[in-house]
This record gives C-alpha cells, sequence and structure tokens, in this order.
C-alpha cells in the first residue's frame, strides 16, 4: 500500500504538477537525457519517486513554471530521466536519491549536456506518513522529508513523502 500526497503543499512544491502519480505513472521517455541550463530558464526540475520495501522508481522531470494545469489533462513536464534501484542495495531513501542524481548527471554527460539538481521532489512511500516522515513497512528506513531535503540542497517545504 502506497500512500499519497494530495495536499496543496505537495502540489506547490512541484511548482504546478498537480498528480505527482500521474506524472510518476504516465509521462514518456524516450531515452534521451535533454540539455537543462542551470540559470535563467522558466522551469526547474522536479523529482517523482515510487518507494516500496523492494524497489524505488525514480523519475526527474523538467516543468515549465508558466505551465498551466487543466483538469482531465496529463499533467505538465518532460522525462528527462528514470531509473530503478533495489533498495537491498543501499542503507536509506537519501543514499538512492543521491546515486539516483549522479546517475542522471552521468547519462546527460554522456550525450554531451547539463542536467540541473532538483529543486523540488515528492514521494509516494510504503508506508503511514506523519508530519513529513514514514517508518517503511518492508524495510527498515525511516524517511524524514525535511532531513533530506536540508541534504540534498532543496528548499525546506519543496521535498514531500
Amino acid at each position: 500500500m502506497y500512500s499519497r500526497i494530495y495536499r496543496p503543499a505537495a502540489y506547490a512544491a512541484l511548482a504546478g504538477v498537480s498528480f505527482t502519480w500521474y506524472l510518476h505513472n504516465n509521462a514518456d521517455c524516450d531515452g534521451a537525457v535533454q540539455l537543462i541550463a542551470k540559470e535563467g530558464v522558466p522551469y526547474r526540475v522536479v523529482m517523482s519517486g515510487d518507494v516500496g520495501g523492494t524497489n524505488s522508481r525514480l523519475k526527474m522531470f523538467k516543468v515549465d513554471q508558466n505551465a498551466e494545469i487543466k483538469k482531465r489533462e496529463r499533467a505538465p513536464g518532460t522525462l528527462i530521466f528514470e531509473s530503478k534501484y533495489a533498495n537491498i542495495e543501499f542503507k536509506s531513501l537519501a543514499e538512492v536519491v543521491e546515486k539516483f542524481i549522479k546517475d542522471a548527471d552521468a547519462a546527460a554527460k554522456t550525450n554531451g549536456t547539463d542536467i540541473q539538481r532538483p529543486t523540488s521532489a515528492c514521494f509516494a512511500v510504503a508506508g503511514v506518513v506523519q508530519a513529513n516522515q514514514c517508518r517503511l513497512t518492508n524495510i527498515d528506513w525511516v524517511v524524514d522529508g525535511d532531513e533530506m531535503a536540508k541534504d540534498l540542497g532543496i528548499e525546506l517545504g519543496n521535498l514531500e513523502i
């Protein structure tokens, strides 16, 4: 069972992405990492994740900050990188996320491009979430969204679990 974020704070944290589950489960990826400038562009990089006891499936999106959110339409954003990790190989979700960011950066460099670190993130986790914290049910991890945000350089309130 996965908890889903349906709070206004999570929507704001994702810079206009209305439903993280929609982005996570419905975006297309052509396998190419696209160029993302570090400054002066009207979009931000957003990360979403589906974190279970066995695997973590993470995706990174480029989201235009001016994109309109329309009911019954696909959430705005372009998938720029995705990967799946076996949780047993890591000590924490923060470790998985750091590996994901390094893998995304390496893939971008292979294509001669650059990728910006995520400025916001939202994770669906297997467990009960209270105060942006969760103890996962099938792996001995405690996830603290605020602590992870600090470690990843994401503004407090822009990382929701």
